[in-house]
């Protein structure tokens, strides 16, 4: 279900952003998902558990 919602939310955002431009949707899922591996990174690096 988070990947619907990612997926879905990654496309409204490049529709907002562009408007008739075309934007992958996969360069915002990479975006994302690049920030969100330096997250878990940085948090196993401290000792978080998650």
């Amino acid at each position: 279900m988070t990947a619907v919602f990612l997926v879905t939310a990654a496309d409204l955002v490049t529709q907002g952003l562009t408007g008739s431009a075309l934007l992958p949707v996969g360069m915002v899922t990479g975006v994302a998902g690049g920030a969100y591996l330096a997250w878990l990174l940085r948090a196993e690096r401290r000792g978080f558990r998650l």
